[in-house]
């Protein structure tokens, strides 16, 4: 993870502490009164601006009775920046989103605000509502890429915390990509669906989303539904014809075989014949006999071919593709021994394109099939009820998708 915090911090080690120091760092005025009753830490989540905020830093300021002035003496926290940079996806994590912003974990994933570490109060070692929960200012400056990889369900970048944030300000100037829907490869099954880019927590107040001029979040495209599976063709009957012929006699059809009648021809045979008074000829004794026999059997039509599978939709590292074309049928099934078709069977039909993927924040294209194409990821999700991320700077250019 490639994010650093920096904490705008004051103290003073030796001598007395002026006021006007004081208004400068914490009041970040040059003039103007500097009040006793407004240098205690202020705990309200509803102060947008505390001039002493609540920190987990800032626990020896006290929030009411004796003021000592000396407690300035230890590093106070006005506020915290943290900058993301480089690339954070979940290319090798597929469990997580692509940059975490709520508390730290083992694997370093996350924003340690106080520097405590996985045990620390910013840490998920720790039952202590952490910075994130309390007052203090917290600004995060997305400048790098955070992106989905893998088609999980994981957002590009989420806070993900179980408490409610306060004075959370995040700056994108940098990209913020979901994960690409993944085309349809099962026949009338459903395409894959892009990811969301941002999901925002609990709710709170005085929380922003700033896109700046160039900025992006942009959700993952659904994938192309797979392409319908063709008919098959029609099926079909077969006409096997066999001449038989016999001298003496029907000569008979082979098995499976339904003769057409059996018919006399030209002798094929001959004797020797005598009268009484010892006078012989030879005379035709024995006739040529033919039969025609013919058998009919079924033959079927190709098989319809599968439809094409679908394309990806845009997703971080991956450009939307279209759908592929369908698959060719199979051919009719030919007549056995030469026989000649009786009633044609056809051959079977090719099958449907698939669907094109999904381009930034769009479904994935459809098809006739029963399935369905892969709907476009989220570009912000913000939690139900009040919502209380606002957002500026949002247009056609910096957001793709939609804001719930």
């Amino acid at each position: 993870m490639s994010v650093s915090v920096t904490k705008t911090r004051y103290r003073w080690q030796t001598g007395d502490i002026p006021f006007s120091q004081l208004r400068s760092n914490f009041y970040e005025k040059t003039t103007g009164e500097v009040k006793v009753s407004e240098l205690y830490r202020n705990t309200s989540v509803s102060e947008a601006n505390p001039i002493i905020p609540d920190s987990t830093e800032n626990t020896h300021i006290p929030t009411s009775g004796q003021f000592e002035i000396s407690k300035f003496k230890t590093y106070t926290v006005k506020r915290y920046i943290a900058e993301q940079t480089g690339t954070d996806s979940n290319e090798l994590d597929s469990g997580r989103p692509g940059f975490r912003m709520g508390k730290i974990n083992s694997s370093g994933q996350g924003i340690d605000w106080s520097g405590g570490g996985v045990n620390g109060a910013d840490g998920t070692g720790s039952s202590t509502v952490g910075n994130s929960g309390r007052n203090v200012q917290k600004i995060i400056e997305i400048e790098g890429t955070c992106g989905g990889y893998h088609s999980n369900g994981q957002p590009a970048a989420e806070f993900g915390e179980s408490y409610d944030l306060h004075n959370v300000t995040l700056n994108v100037s940098g990209y913020i990509y979901g994960h690409r829907g993944l085309g349809g490869t099962v026949q009338d099954g459903s395409a894959g669906d892009g990811g969301d880019a941002l999901h925002l927590g609990n709710t709170g107040n005085n929380c922003i989303v700033d896109i700046k001029t160039g900025g992006r979040i942009w959700a993952g495209g659904g994938g192309g539904e797979k392409g319908y599976k063709a008919d098959d063709g029609s099926d079909g009957k077969c006409k096997d014809t066999v001449e038989r012929s016999n001298c003496g006699g029907c000569p008979g059809c082979p098995g499976g075989y339904s003769s057409g009648g059996c018919r006399r021809g030209s002798a094929c045979n001959r004797k020797q014949v005598c009268n009484w008074w010892g006078n012989c000829w030879r005379e035709d004794s024995e006739w040529n006999h033919y039969e025609t026999c013919t058998k009919e059997y079924d033959v079927n039509g190709g098989d319809g071919g599968d439809g094409g599978n679908g394309g990806d939709g845009d997703g971080f590292s991956f450009s939307a593709t279209n759908g592929s074309e369908g698959i060719d049928g199979t051919s009719r099934q030919s007549c056995f021994s030469g026989g000649s078709y009786s009633s044609t069977p056809t051959d079977g039909k090719k099958g449907g394109d698939g669907g094109d993927g999904g381009s930034w924040g769009n479904d994935g294209g459809g098809t006739t099939a029963p399935g369905s194409p892969g709907k476009a990821g989220k570009a912000i999700v913000r939690t139900a009820g009040t919502k209380n991320f606002s957002v500026s700077g949002n247009n056609s250019t910096t957001v793709k998708g939609k804001i719930y």
